[in-house]
């Protein structure tokens, strides 16, 4: 009920945890931050699957090689409207999308629109930090950087845990990946 006990609730208790540290956020970089590359991944389809048992991270969704031969595609939008009516609770998402070459950069981000309501996020296998903040959190956009585990001129996967406890569920704006300098 309350964000920042259940922030605190988390971070004690899951194994991922990991510090989420934007460019936008930090208090030393003293210079103006300028997105110089936009990969939308909005537009594409992304691989989904429902998790009624909610066990798969113990089964490990997120690493790369994961069977995805029984995951459905889905487009951005409600996953209640795309053949999933009626479904509360966690279910994936994977994409894979290709970075350009190396680029003259101070960061590298996954931003996401909104997400109803909680994400854990994944980039090739690495978790990079979660977005749950209540059911408030389902309109509420939230980065995570990505500096370290994007694989430049390469194919990169990108997979998000989601949790829905009530109503409509899913990614439902815009996902991309930014790179900053």
């Amino acid at each position: 009920k309350f964000p920042r006990v259940r922030r605190i609730a988390v971070q004690s208790t899951w194994p991922f945890h990991r510090e989420i540290r934007l460019l936008r956020n930090d208090p030393t970089w003293d210079y103006e931050v300028k997105v110089i590359k936009t990969i939308n991944l909005t537009k594409f389809p992304w691989l989904f699957c429902i998790d009624p048992m909610q066990d798969g991270h113990l089964k490990e969704f997120f690493k790369p090689g994961t069977d995805l031969s029984s995951w459905k595609k889905i487009k951005m939008g409600v996953w209640e409207t795309q053949g999933f009516p009626d479904y509360d609770g966690v279910a994936w998402y994977t994409i894979k999308f290709t970075m350009p070459e190396k680029m003259d950069s101070n960061a590298v981000e996954a931003a996401f629109d909104a997400v109803d309501e909680s994400a854990w996020v994944w980039l090739n296998g690495v978790y990079l930090g979660a977005h749950d903040i209540g059911p408030e959190g389902w309109k509420e956009p939230f980065s995570v950087d990505c500096p370290k585990e994007i694989l430049w001129g390469k194919e990169n996967t990108l997979t998000l845990r989601v949790y829905d406890a009530a109503y409509s569920g899913g990614i439902y704006k815009s996902v991309k990946i930014e790179i900053l300098k």
